[in-house]
């Protein structure tokens, strides 16, 4: 039985005032639909909007106009503060640059959304564990991120993502920051962990490899999504 889409963009435009006192118009009547469990890859060119989306989607940003909905919800009908206990709940992200807390552990730090989302510490630290133990790192988690790899920091970083088990994880860029080699391991391993949990994802990538893997790509393009020719 088919399912109702985990998200729907309809009619997205956002701007950004300039100094002349015009406004950079950045996503223009933008549409997209993304059904659960689906791996869509965004691609375009550098500076075409492609960060600025995914702000907007994770709503860390407002749009000027249109609608975002998840699970039939449009979300930015909420205030700030229903709109940050989304992000923690429903919402993983994933960087180019990892953004681990120094000074935690591996652990501590995939823990890190549930303990803000209230969760008791010894079920987040369980899942946690099963979390870092699925991608290699079950010997890594009590070390801090100053003794971790640049692949074994990413990985720790999407485990973090997918601690709440969001409805939509958005990664943007996330192995930009690596090696060729390490970063084809993190894409399959990111393609893996999505098709195995069943986990939404939308990537934005300059990696033609990665973009090759994913179920579907989409191009940023003049303010508007298209599939490629």
């Amino acid at each position: 039985m088919k399912t109702d889409p985990i998200l729907i963009v309809d009619q997205l435009t956002k701007g950004y005032p300039t100094a002349g006192g015009q406004t950079l118009s950045v996503l223009e009547d933008l549409n997209l639909t993304v059904e659960r469990g689906e791996f869509v890859a965004i691609t375009g060119e550098s500076g075409c909007g492609k960060s600025t989306l995914l702000q907007v989607l994770g709503v860390l940003d407002r749009p000027d106009s249109g609608r975002v909905m998840i699970e039939g919800t449009d979300v930015f009908e909420g205030d700030d503060e229903t709109l940050s206990r989304l992000r923690n709940e429903r919402i993983g992200f994933v960087f180019q640059f990892h953004h681990l807390l120094p000074e935690f552990t591996a652990l501590e730090n995939v823990m890190m959304p549930a303990l803000v989302g209230g969760q008791r510490p010894d079920e987040a630290r369980r899942r946690a564990t099963d979390l870092l133990a699925q991608v290699g790192l079950a010997d890594r988690r009590e070390h801090r991120p100053g003794e971790l790899s640049g692949g074994e920091k990413q990985r720790v970083a999407i485990m973090r993502a997918l601690m709440n088990a969001p409805d939509l994880v958005l990664a943007d860029e996330p192995t930009g920051n690596l090696d060729e080699h390490t970063a084809d391991l993190l894409h399959r391993e990111l393609i893996r962990i999505s098709q195995e949990l069943g986990q939404t994802v939308i990537v934005v990538t300059h990696n033609r490899d990665f973009a090759d893997m994913a179920g579907r790509e989409m191009i940023l393009e003049h303010g508007r999504l298209r599939t490629p020719d």
